[in-house]
């Protein structure tokens, strides 16, 4: 816990980078490109780990608005999202390891999965939904941008149901107990690679049912991914109380036990825990 006067400092700094750096999305914006974007985005994240109470949504503000911003960046679009960004962190790695060995994160091992494991932070009881689906909903975008589209699958393999992949997987996680409504799930799967359409009337309750049904999730059926997974939802329902959430959560473990029999364990008793 950081002293009062630190924390109104950082807070202040965090608020201040923010509208600095979200300038450049401003219509007509015609200054210079800043030379420091990538340390920004990290320093967002640095942030992230260490926060709590306002410091938490100030810097999850900053860091979707990085994102944003390297959106525009052209480098960017020939390049997969993870291998960009941790490509730029090298030079910050000595202060940078230390401060994910500390949290216990490892962005070497998945850099979607330990984004989304800061996030989750964000739903706790009296937390904030809202930023956390706006900043997934744009890691889910631009995570996807290389992905082939559903309806443009190989000659041969058009009944071959596509799946989502690795490093999609955690912002779905994120996503899909805190959905809004049908049109966003449908969104955040076409993104995802999927059919959207296929989810657009089913019942929310179903969509996990489904998404392991037709082999969707078949990525998650490695063991390490599959612990990564589980071991995020499984924080996922610790920070949630509304019935809606809980029953798609409980609805993906329930799906997740048969498929993950090596790896279900390790959570169980955690899930036992928690409710």
């Amino acid at each position: 816990m950081m002293k009062e006067g630190n924390e109104m400092i950082l807070n202040s700094l965090i608020f201040a980078c923010t509208k600095l750096v979200g300038a450049r999305l401003k219509p007509g914006y015609s200054g210079p490109e800043s030379a420091y974007l990538h340390e920004l985005f990290w320093l967002s994240v640095a942030v992230l780990e260490i926060a709590d109470g306002i410091t938490y949504p100030l810097a999850v503000s900053f860091m979707e608005t990085c994102l944003r911003v390297l959106a525009l960046t052209e480098s960017l679009h020939r390049q997969h999202l993870p291998t960009y960004l941790l490509r730029t962190r090298k030079p910050l790695e000595n202060v940078a390891i230390a401060l994910d060995e500390l949290i216990g994160i490892n962005f070497s091992r998945s850099f979607s999965f330990s984004i989304a494991a800061l996030l989750a932070k964000g739903l706790k009881p009296q937390g904030y939904p809202d930023l956390i689906r706006s900043a997934a909903a744009v890691l889910l975008e631009l995570s996807s941008k290389h992905r082939i589209k559903v309806n443009d699958a190989p000659v041969g393999l058009e009944s071959v149901k596509p799946t989502i992949s690795f490093e999609i997987l955690p912002y779905l996680a994120l996503l899909i107990p805190i959905v809004t409504t049908s049109n966003d799930l449908a969104n955040y799967l076409t993104l995802a690679g999927l059919n959207g359409e296929e989810y657009r009337k089913i019942p929310l309750a179903n969509v996990w049912k489904k998404l392991f049904n037709d082999g969707s999730v078949e990525e998650m059926l490695d063991n390490e991914t599959s612990l990564l997974l589980l071991s995020l939802t499984a924080a996922i329902l610790a920070s949630c109380e509304k019935e809606q959430e809980l029953l798609l959560l409980y609805t993906f473990f329930s799906e997740a036990a048969p498929n993950t029999r090596s790896t279900f364990p390790y959570v169980y008793e955690t899930l036992r825990e928690n409710r």
